[in-house]
């Protein structure tokens, strides 16, 4: 649950919550990560397609050029 705090020292809870999800945003990035996984996709192409740069090496960031298209095929295998 996110509890959020706004100046005034009213209290709100988030969105998800008031929609009776115990789910978040991350749950959604998980399950994509762990589906790109079980069907062998590519690592690199995995961390391009969800944003994870920084766990890039040198060679994926610099070198390793992935057009759209391998990226679609890529989430296409799910």
């Amino acid at each position: 649950m996110i509890v959020i705090i706004p100046r005034d020292g009213i209290q709100s809870i988030s969105t998800t919550e008031q929609l009776g999800y115990d789910q978040t945003p991350h749950c959604t990035r998980y399950t994509c990560i762990s589906m790109l996984t079980e069907a062998h996709a590519d690592q690199t192409m995995i961390k391009k397609i969800v944003g994870h740069s920084g766990a890039m090496t040198l060679t994926e960031r610099v070198y390793t050029s992935l057009d759209i298209e391998t990226l679609v095929e890529a989430i296409n295998k799910i």
